[in-house]
């Protein structure tokens, strides 16, 4: 009996995603998200691309249906660039009557909250005017759109919700509405002028790059380095954990650089960027890690430490410092960045004949740090994000 109630409840659940609402997904529709995924080259994110491509071509049915007079805009249409399609869960870039509009694909038993990525909600490059949730029933091949949000109203409660560790909020579903003759009303009667936003300023393909790199490769958690838990930096062989560097300058070594340590050319190093008044957490600790930026051999050092203030709170701080791996000099028009989710923090550019780069950014653990070393042609390279997750 019990078995009969549930094929008959399974039966019913199928039946109401048969309602008026329900927009049907054509062949061509789900054949052009299935390519668009094979595309990604990135295999974790290609079901997500096939998602958001998916909800992006129902949304679309949805307007030629409900309000064909209402423009959609969708060429730069994240799902369109491969690097992006699958980056996170959503579907940006595209304009209804001049309102930026994103799309948040879920599924047919959504949870009690609706996951956005930070980057949605604080990146002025990336935050809407309005998210629309669009619930996709793969098997029936179909899809409703379920619900919308105001950007404006999201920020103004945005205390109100916790970020994940992953970047992510849980936004509660009872923060939309669902009804979605009111959303086409204000594409249709009002003007984004209404909606009180930052004004968006052009960005260029670098700034959306490190955006992505910031959101989806897998963060250094420099946390580990002040336990001396070696074992963090298995998985990544590019990068040697260094002894902990003296305290105070007076103790290190000094000299020229060539043909010594590590360890001892980062101390000369410090010893000299102290002198600029710079001072260093006292539990700082270091790696370094060797590469090449097209036919130059470099050394990157990461310097991390943290403090704790009086009310609880951690701070801490990544001094980095680039300079040659061998005897080679650095190319003239040598460019150390450093940027988080709102843009390039710091910008150190090599003077004639300086023998390294350095730039330091302090941060709570909330917060990442992408840097990027790189050359005037637009030759670069980015290393994976640094995060500081203390227990």
């Amino acid at each position: 009996m019990i078995g009969t109630i549930e094929k008959m409840n399974a039966l019913i659940n199928e039946f109401e995603t048969l309602d008026n609402d329900a927009i049907a997904l054509s062949s061509s529709s789900l054949q052009t998200a299935a390519n668009l995924s094979e595309l990604v080259t990135t295999r974790s994110q290609q079901w997500q691309a096939y998602f958001n491509a998916l909800a992006l071509f129902g949304f679309e049915a949805w307007l030629q249906e409900r309000a064909p007079d209402v423009r959609l805009e969708r060429d730069n249409a994240s799902v369109f660039e491969p690097n992006q399609a699958g980056a996170i869960a959503a579907t940006y870039g595209i304009t209804v009557n001049q309102f930026r509009v994103c799309l948040i694909p879920i599924d047919s038993e959504p949870d009690t909250a609706i996951s956005l990525s930070r980057i949605l909600i604080e990146s002025v490059e990336f935050r809407p005017h309005f998210y629309v949730l669009v619930e996709l029933y793969e098997e029936q091949e179909q899809a409703i759109i379920k619900g919308w949000l105001r950007a404006d109203n999201l920020i103004a409660r945005q205390s109100e919700l916790s970020l994940s560790t992953d970047w992510k909020y849980d936004v509660p579903q009872a923060w939309f509405d669902y009804d979605c003759d009111d959303l086409l009303l204000y594409w249709r009667c009002a003007s984004p002028a209404m909606i009180d936003l930052p004004s968006l300023a052009p960005a260029i393909a670098s700034d959306r790059y490190s955006w992505l790199q910031l959101l989806t490769q897998p963060a250094i958690d420099t946390a580990q380095w002040l336990q001396e838990e070696w074992q963090a930096l298995v998985t990544d062989l590019t990068w040697v954990l260094l002894p902990p560097v003296a305290s105070a300058s007076g103790l290190r070594s000094s000299g020229t650089t060539l043909n010594r340590s590590p360890l001892s050319e980062l101390e000369t190093i410090l010893t000299a960027i102290e002198r600029t008044g710079m001072r260093l957490p006292s539990n700082a600790r270091a790696a370094y890690q060797d590469f090449e930026l097209g036919e130059y051999p470099l050394r990157l050092y990461a310097v991390i430490g943290s403090e704790i203030s009086t009310d609880g709170a951690i701070a801490w701080s990544l001094l980095t410092i680039l300079g040659k791996a061998t005897e080679r000099d650095l190319p003239a028009d040598l460019i150390l960045r450093i940027s988080d989710i709102t843009g390039v923090l710091v910008e150190r550019q090599l003077e004639a004949r300086g023998a390294y780069l350095f730039a330091e950014v302090e941060g709570t653990p909330e917060e990442r740090f992408l840097v990027t070393a790189a050359l005037a042609d637009g030759t670069k390279r980015s290393l994976p994000p640094f995060a500081f997750q203390a227990e």
